[in-house]
């Protein structure tokens, strides 16, 4: 069976259309989320970073996460300083939401208070 020459040009222009697409698409979801690690790209790649406060105006803070400063929101912004850590729970359009991470030492003091109190 003898296939025309312009038969076989649209066939492979389709056929490279189709695979490049696809392969773009495969491409993004392996990037958005790889096989057993965090994502790397988008909101949820944030999520869960430890960030570090490097100032704090009106209410909001500025914070520093890989090597870019953020605005951040915090619940409990009066407990928070500058050069404080602070974990990454949420972002809503460019403003991360953040909580004042605890540190080990600290945790271990919360720990045997709570113990003291329930007994």
């Amino acid at each position: 069976m003898q296939v025309s020459q312009t038969t076989f040009i649209l066939y492979a222009l389709i056929f490279l259309l189709v695979g490049g697409a696809l392969g773009a698409w495969i491409t993004r979801l392996i990037m958005r989320y790889p096989f057993g690690r965090n994502p790397l790209t988008g909101k949820d790649s944030y999520i869960g970073r430890k960030a570090v406060v490097v100032g704090k105006k009106h209410g909001i803070l500025r914070v520093s996460l890989n090597s870019q400063v953020w605005n951040a929101e915090c619940s409990d912004i009066d407990s928070v300083r500058i050069g404080d850590s602070v974990v990454v729970t949420d972002m809503d359009n460019l403003t991360l939401k953040v909580e004042k991470k605890v540190a080990p030492e600290n945790l271990a003091q919360l720990d045997t208070d709570t113990m003291g109190r329930s007994s």
